[in-house]
């Protein structure tokens, strides 16, 4: 392995990928074991304070559930298994817990542990009764006064002697539910618990739970964030072990390292974490092994083979192009180089590899032999997950006329300007990498010489639909936004200065973006296009931004002690998204388009059950026509902004009672990226009326929660004595004519 001085390091990386089942597993520790690697060991923040917390309870010898809850892949049982060895916690070691089953006790001084590794495991039913019983002794205590917080400074030493229990559990959410359930059914001393915990897991309101001074419940799905990414995507990047590769033969063409320099731009960590939270917004839960297998597979990924690129593959390749290269110039090698290696084994694409799309069905994973790489477009079915849901942004699918006009002819002055064709060069020339451009360009060439009834030009235009996809994600990923790419530089800047810190120097400087370029004589404007163009969330930047802006509201409410408050969304730029985005909401309540004020009432109308598509009456515009409260006061009956409990973006309809009889209500509408894309297209009239029925159901739902709640309003104000409304008791008359058998017609 001399002349590839990092092939342990290389192959370390490999392990986090398809091979192995979780981030953590055997698999991963015998790898770096056996290339005597030190593993990766992330901070998450987040878990230092669930440290903070179990420690506590520890150290003042309280008796405590301690919940490590989560979804499969969130390193709970991880999590356990550190707190098990770590001698400033329970004081274990490795070999005790490999040898201990599920469910184990372990005593230590005065407090004896009971752990559960994972809850999913159909342990014994003794194991199951003896936990029961130890779990309804620890809740018995609450009724007890919770303890003072500990001493600065105090110890295990000063904590009361008596021996106490301390439970551990490592479970995903549901099963915690549904063994609790069955552990206790109706059980009363524990049923508040179970109602705090479902309360928590199904709203994110932790308010009563918090108030179990014997319960801790731990959500390790909390702890991966924006920044938590920024630093684990910027530490594997920036990893000083990278500099061995710097002593290789191979490294000036090695596609490892050209794919770890074109993967360091920042920007192209802005693009991954709008990914992110688009995702996650819309449901999709990241994890660490995640997270992990997108860097490894963008770094190793090869374009014809799903298996990963190591340093024996670079070497093998590279003896049989040895030959062709070494006759070149140094120019020659530069530029056909290139080529030879895209068509060799050692193709690799980072940003086709970071979305999955070297694992098609045209690998081999998918068992069939591939044409072209490039024209590869649908993911095999044993593809992991996440490459499943990264498909779902389209990012390549779509384009617009002038893009795909600029990636064909954008070199071209006779086509595009001198600045537009000058930029395009620059393009190509510092971020082509992939001999992408001339690929495209040879494609079109020959194209454009066939005759169109010829039977051979099919693979042609196949072959460059598939280089035209692969151009649009570079352009995705290396083009900047200037208003919207600033939302994450704070967790860009916090994380190059953690890999600054962790080193001791400055790492070194990762590749800039191209500039983007302004309109002629309007410097500072937004370029030609926008990167979410290329996908099929045109809207999503306006969804960041409007988010993101309310999560500023928020933090301001805050400081202000006002978290009762709506959002203000006075600030220009989040008051037309907000505006639009009402606009669209009236056209999904009304069908119609044109509205007097569209943006400041919605409309709740009538639902015709018999024609969908004709136009909607409001019988009642006092009461139906509700103001839209952009400002975040404190008015009724009225539609605002707020955050719900996961910090989600969502339309609230408040209602508050007059009358004792009805408690006030509130109405809800989370606006995931999906639905908000479909508002905004909407708004803008670029899409018909047909939703999803996912969409379509949200919308009636919304619609009808706040229909029957001011239904309810009136209702009771007539039992109260109001003077009926006699036009709304008549729109109320339905005329109803009975057949023979005593049905209705």
């Amino acid at each position: 392995m001399a002349n590839t001085p990092n092939y342990g390091f290389v192959s370390y990386l490999g392990s986090y990928g398809l091979g192995s089942n979780l981030q953590f597993d055997e698999h991963v520790a015998k790898t770096a074991e056996q290339h005597q690697i030190q593993t990766f060991e992330f901070e998450l923040p987040q878990q230092q304070h669930y440290r903070a917390e179990i420690k506590a309870a520890i150290d003042q010898q309280r008796s405590t559930l301690i919940l490590l809850c989560g979804r499969a892949g969130d390193g709970k049982t991880h999590f356990l298994r550190k707190l098990f060895t770590d001698s400033d916690f329970i004081g274990g070691d490795d070999h005790l817990w490999n040898q201990s089953p599920n469910f184990f006790e372990f005593t230590q001084g005065p407090i004896t542990f009971t752990l559960v590794k994972d809850f999913t495991s159909n342990d014994s039913a003794a194991d199951q009764r003896k936990l029961q019983r130890t779990i309804e002794a620890i809740l018995a205590q609450q009724a007890a006064p919770a303890p003072a917080p500990a001493a600065a400074g105090s110890s295990a030493a000063d904590a009361p002697s008596d021996s106490c229990s301390i439970v551990l559990i490592a479970g995903n959410n549901g099963k915690i539910l549904e063994r609790f359930q069955s552990f206790y059914g109706e059980h009363r001393a524990v049923n508040s618990f179970i109602r705090a915990l479902e309360r928590y897991m199904l709203e994110h309101d932790r308010s009563a739970l918090d108030e179990l001074h014997v319960v801790q419940c731990h959500d390790m799905s909390a702890c991966l964030g924006s920044a938590e990414i920024a630093n684990i995507y910027t530490e594997v990047l920036g990893d000083p072990r990278w500099e061995g590769c710097a002593g290789c033969q191979y490294a000036s063409l090695c596609p490892i390292v050209r794919n770890r320099e074109v993967l360091r731009s920042p920007l192209v960590l802005t693009r991954l974490l709008q990914i992110h939270e688009l995702l996650v917004d819309n449901g999709l839960h990241f994890t660490m092994r995640n997270v992990l297998l997108l860097i490894v597979n963008a770094l190793l990924g090869r374009t014809k083979d799903d298996k990963y690129l190591n340093c024996n593959v670079v070497i093998r390749n590279f003896k049989s192009l040895n030959q062709d290269l070494a006759e070149m110039t140094p120019s020659e090698r530069a530029t056909e180089g290139a080529r030879r290696i895209m068509e060799s084994p050692l193709g690799s694409q980072p940003f086709d590899n970071l979305l999955g799309l070297n694992l098609t069905v045209n690998s081999k994973r998918g068992r069939k032999k591939a044409e072209d790489p490039l024209s590869q477009s649908f993911l095999s079915d044993d593809t992991m997950p996440i490459f499943h849901e990264l498909a779902t942004l389209g990012l390549g699918s779509f384009s617009t006329k002038l893009i795909d006009e600029f990636l064909v002819l954008g070199g071209t002055p006779d086509v595009f300007s001198e600045e537009i064709a000058a930029y395009h060069h620059k393009l190509g020339a510092d971020h082509d990498h992939y001999d992408l451009f001339a690929q495209l360009q040879r494609c079109y060439q020959r194209i454009q010489k066939q005759d169109l009834d010829e039977d051979n030009d099919s693979a042609d235009y196949t072959k460059m639909q598939g280089i035209l996809g692969s151009l649009r994600r570079l352009l995705f990923f290396v083009l900047p936004d200037a208003i919207s790419d600033a939302i994450y530089e704070a967790e860009l800047k916090q994380a190059q200065a953690r890999l600054t810190t962790k080193q001791g120097t400055a790492p070194a400087s990762a590749s800039a973006p191209v500039p983007a370029l302004a309109p002629a004589g309007q410097p500072g404007r937004k370029p030609f296009f926008a990167p979410f163009l290329l996908t099929a969330y045109p809207f999503a930047l306006d969804y960041l931004k409007l988010k993101h802006d309310a999560l500023k509201a928020y933090e301001q409410l805050k400081e202000r002690h006002q978290t009762a408050r709506g959002l203000d969304l006075r600030h220009s730029a989040s008051f037309d998204i907000a505006s639009q985005l009402m606009r669209g909401l009236n056209r999904a309540f009304t069908n119609l388009m044109l509205l007097s004020k569209a943006s400041d009432n919605i409309y709740i109308t009538t639902n015709n059950k018999i024609d969908p598509t004709a136009l909607s009456v409001i019988y009642d515009r006092d009461r139906y026509c509700v103001p839209v409260d952009y400002l975040g006061s404190r008015r009724d009956n009225a539609i605002r902004f707020e955050l719900n409990g996961a910090q989600r973006l969502t339309l609230v309809f408040n209602a508050p009672s007059e009358y004792d009889e009805l408690p006030a209500k509130k109405c809800y509408l989370e606006l995931t990226p999906k639905l908000f894309e479909y508002l905004m297209a909407l708004a803008a009239s670029t899409v018909g009326l047909s939703f999803s029925q996912e969409h379509s159901n949200d919308l009636a739902a919304f619609k009808a929660s706040i229909d029957a709640t001011i239904a309810e309003q009136i209702s009771l104000s007539y039992q109260n004595g109001a003077e009926p409304d006699f036009e709304q008791l008549f729109n109320n008359i339905q005329i109803c004519q009975l057949n023979e058998a005593g049905g209705l017609d």
